[in-house]
């Protein structure tokens, strides 16, 4: 099991084990993998600990900063779990004036042109791209506020760039998270055991975070957060992470008695939220958009219920909280959360079906998608959230519908 997590091959590992042994499978001398809805049911409500492996692979700015992933034991995952319930919520999310503001701002000044551009030149699209670009813009927004936010739908460069580091990102936390005694120790006597491009890329999206919460830092002490509805989950995190420790007794020695360590806190925290969404709500679109594309009569029906709710163009709705009037929408987001479940491990929490809705509605309203064969994949691509049974870059055709 080891060879295959360094390999990065444990999802489809797990699937032909499970489809040859069936739903419990002893996958290692102390680890069992389960895909039976009752025996999910018994691992959350028994508050089955984490192994520690796994909280150290979300480990971010050092192994003393800890986000609620990567938090072992129950009473401390709780406490941070009640910090992040609320702002969270549906509710919340839905009401969002800023989400809202994004999501009109970006369809109609990047999205559609990007598609519209696309679609009368007869090029191709890498919706991975497309995908993975609206939600991270979605969710920083969310964490960070307008001005503080990532812009990668409109940004090429700066998204190739980020998205690269990333996929290399997630292969360097194997060594650390599994051996951590001999990563300390190879460390010491200068032996590499991951290449020095693996950390370097970690390093990277690491500073990428903690720019991104000093720029929202700036805008907390001057009081521009406030003014957003809601106020953006930094300065939710910072003030209930203060309290927190002005609550704790002055001998407690703890990660963020230093402005400093508060700092890598909330930015641990905030990459944690980042890489929730890049590796759910991102891989899930990417998947969704994928089966669409193989059915032309599921995109007729979508396409005619969005537009008989919002009649006049661009087919947008007024507010998120609209896109709740859409039962089919509803049906085909849950059936690709059905057939294409992101990874294995426990659930994070982001606003994932929110952002899956949003950009749906804007792409089926206006266009239909069809996969393409014959581009080139001989040149072999490092991003881990592909489509398709090969595990190739899945290319989308657009095509504008003209209309009635």
């Amino acid at each position: 099991m080891l060879k295959v997590r360094r390999n990065g091959q444990e999802n489809r590992a797990l699937l032909r084990c499970h489809q040859k042994h069936g739903p419990l499978v002893r996958t290692a001398p102390h680890e069992i993998s389960i895909c039976r809805l009752e025996d999910v049911r018994t691992v959350y409500s028994g508050n089955f600990e984490k192994e520690a492996w796994l909280a150290r692979s979300s480990d971010n700015y050092g192994r003393s900063v800890r986000n609620m992933f990567s938090m072992e034991g129950m009473k401390k995952h709780a406490e941070r779990k009640r910090i992040l319930w609320e702002p969270y919520a549906k509710s919340r999310v839905l009401a969002s004036a800023t989400l809202e503001q994004l999501y009109h701002s970006s369809t109609l000044t990047h999205l559609i042109p990007q598609l519209e551009q696309a679609a009368s030149a007869k090029d191709a699209l890498n919706a991975t791209d497309i995908t993975c670009s609206w939600v991270m813009d979605f969710i920083t927004v969310y964490l960070f506020g307008t001005d503080n936010c990532s812009n990668f739908l409109k940004d090429d460069l700066s998204r190739q760039d980020f998205f690269l580091n990333y996929s290399r990102r997630g292969r360097s936390s194997f060594w650390p998270a599994q051996f951590p005694g001999l990563f300390k120790f190879s460390k010491r006597i200068h032996l590499r055991l991951a290449p020095r491009i693996l950390e370097n890329s970690r390093q990277m999206i690491e500073d990428w975070c903690l720019e991104l919460c000093n720029r929202a830092e700036i805008s907390y002490n001057k009081g521009l957060l406030s003014l957003q509805s809601p106020p953006p989950i930094y300065s939710y995190l910072r003030q209930h992470l203060e309290k927190q420790e002005a609550n704790q007794s002055s001998d407690t020695e703890s990660a963020t008695t230093r402005p400093d360590s508060l700092s890598n806190t909330i930015a641990s925290e905030a990459l944690d939220h980042c890489a929730a969404g890049q590796e759910t709500a991102g891989t899930a679109l990417s998947f969704c958009l994928h089966q669409l594309s193989r059915n032309p009569t599921v995109q007729t029906c979508l396409r005619n219920e969005i537009r008989a709710h919002f009649p006049e163009a661009p087919f947008l709705p007024l507010t998120l909280k609209d896109l709740e009037a859409l039962p089919y929408l509803e049906a085909v987001v849950l059936e690709t959360l059905r057939l294409h479940h992101h990874k294995p491990g426990p659930p994070r929490l982001t606003p994932a079906a929110g952002s899956m809705k949003t950009l749906l509605a804007a792409i089926y309203a206006q266009f239909t998608t069809a996969l393409v064969e014959e581009i080139d994949t001989t040149h072999p691509s490092e991003k881990e959230y592909l489509a398709g049974s090969e595990g190739v870059p899945l290319f989308l055709r657009f095509e504008k519908v003209e209309d009635a």
